[in-house]
């Protein structure tokens, strides 16, 4: 779908061609924060980082 040239007719459309339908999705990372603490540490405290 083009941004620019899509109508509000054609979104619409769109919409509900595709309500109900399964998608597929890569799994989302949680460990985010646990990593970047780990990251944080080794700057703050050097021999915590070892």
């Amino acid at each position: 779908m083009n941004y620019r040239k899509t109508t509000p007719e054609m979104l619409a459309q769109a919409i509900l061609e595709n309500i109900g339908k399964k998608i597929k999705t890569k799994p989302i990372p949680i460990d985010g924060a646990r990593k970047a603490a780990e990251i944080i540490i080794k700057y703050l405290n050097p021999k915590f980082g070892k």
